[in-house]
């Protein structure tokens, strides 16, 4: 967001659909906040553990292509 404001300064049509789309995403996050418990006890515990595995290996790859981005940008690979 303050990357996206700060690219925005000056045109106040830029400025707005960032904040329109921040509250959209807390909105859109709050909402799945609010139906969690009933959304896990529809998927019951080998989903929530299946999902939680699932989220964690793209959250690894995620985070190897980072490491592997920044040593490109240091090392000018």
């Amino acid at each position: 967001v303050i990357l996206l404001m700060s690219q925005a300064q000056g045109s106040f049509v830029s400025q707005l659909s960032t904040v329109i789309a921040l509250i959209g995403a807390n909105l859109c996050a709050l909402l799945c906040m609010l139906s969690a418990e009933k959304l896990s006890s529809y998927i019951g515990r080998t989903g929530t553990n299946v999902f939680g595995r699932v989220l964690g290996l793209i959250l690894a790859a995620l985070s190897v292509q980072y490491v592997v981005d920044g040593l490109k940008g240091v090392f000018t690979i």
